[in-house]
């Protein structure tokens, strides 16, 4: 019997969005796949195929922002039922494309998870992480309001941790954050973007007249990771 090939997942999780935070969301979708620039995963044939056109995506967007400003100064019935139906609509078109992408992604990876996951995180959405008890690797824990934390398993006390992110895709990185910690929030950062972070590990600072190969000193990063932020109205402190 041949063993099945591995699929990549996206994690898709709505709960606790507000409406600003699905509106971004739903538009960061679309530009994921027009661009500027356009996505070449994608040709016109493939984006036909989607379960809601990215032109419905964006009047769906505008539709629910434009029902939430009116609310803020008109809390009527009609309006807060209007918004929910509207949010739902969105929701819902975020769940279909979510499908689609991931159908699509692990279709023309055909197994190779690299360009599965090029594909998935391109458009905007994360992958599902793989359970693994016991360890923790290198992840995004949280990211609201342009504040995320990162997080990584310990290389041991005294070791040193440089972070960067990137809003292009990893063309280009931050400068570093050094931290002692294997943790570190960055914040100020924007909601509806797709960031890659990545970190590299420094080895323990040793007392005395350490020796230090030539050579050594080149930094080691970790595969990146992506998220996107997600306005929820609650700033956490």
């Amino acid at each position: 019997m041949k063993n099945a090939i591995k699929r990549e997942l996206i994690a898709l999780n709505l709960k606790g969005i507000d409406t600003p935070g699905l509106v971004s969301l739903q538009r960061a979708i679309v530009k994921g796949f027009n661009g500027p620039p356009a996505n070449p995963n994608f040709t016109a044939a493939d984006l036909a195929k989607l379960p809601v056109s990215t032109a419905d995506m964006l009047l769906q967007a505008t539709a629910l922002e434009g029902t939430h400003t009116l609310r803020q100064t008109n809390k009527s019935a009609s309006l807060t039922a209007q918004e929910h139906d509207y949010a739902a609509v969105v929701i819902n078109t975020i769940t279909d494309t979510a499908a689609f992408v991931e159908a699509f992604a692990n279709r023309k990876a055909a197994g190779d998870l690299a360009l599965a996951i090029q594909i998935i995180t391109s458009v905007g959405f994360q992958l599902k992480k793989e359970f693994t008890p016991h360890q923790r690797s290198f992840e995004v824990v949280s990211a609201n309001n342009g504040r995320f934390h990162l997080r990584t398993k310990s290389a041991g006390i005294r070791t040193a941790y440089v972070w960067q992110w990137s809003d292009d895709d990893g063309k280009t990185w931050s400068l570093p954050i050094i931290t002692i910690g294997s943790e570190v929030i960055i914040t100020e950062l924007k909601n509806g973007i797709n960031y890659s972070f990545r970190y590299a590990v420094v080895p323990p600072v040793i007392q005395g007249k350490p020796v230090i190969p030539a050579g050594s000193e080149q930094l080691v990063w970790s595969n990146p990771v992506n998220e996107i932020s997600k306005h929820t109205g609650i700033e956490k402190k």
